[in-house]
């Protein structure tokens, strides 16, 4: 789901669409809470009256800004370090075991060898 607005601005002095049929341009104007509502509106303008009111305009989107803790950034960035460094001590001893393992069998095979001789 998106966070977007969108609203209809005039060019020339940036006022915003009321909407309606005979739409005012104000400082605030009206927001549609969907690009498909927005068109709606403009589809079901008479002909001729969507050149009269939106010639010069433009749909300005609109995208909410949510502030984030700097704190829960930084807890985030430490949580996911933190699991990083565990995997790589989980490789870590998993190499060693593989690799003690494989020494393992080296030395038991040399023993074997050495007993049948």
């Amino acid at each position: 789901m998106s966070d977007a607005v969108y609203k209809i601005r005039r060019r020339v002095d940036g006022l915003f669409s009321t909407g309606g049929s005979a739409p005012r341009f104000t400082k605030n104007g009206k927001m549609w809470s969907t690009i498909a509502n927005l068109k709606r509106h403009l589809s079901g303008m008479r002909t001729g009256s969507f050149e009269d009111y939106y010639s010069d305009c433009e749909i300005v989107e609109y995208v909410e800004c949510r502030p984030i803790s700097l704190e829960t950034v930084i807890e985030e960035i430490r949580v996911r370090h933190a699991a990083l460094e565990r995997q790589r001590v989980e490789r870590r001893g998993r190499w060693r075991q593989e690799a003690l393992e494989l020494e393992i069998e080296r030395k038991k095979a040399e023993l074997e060898a050495l007993l049948r001789s």
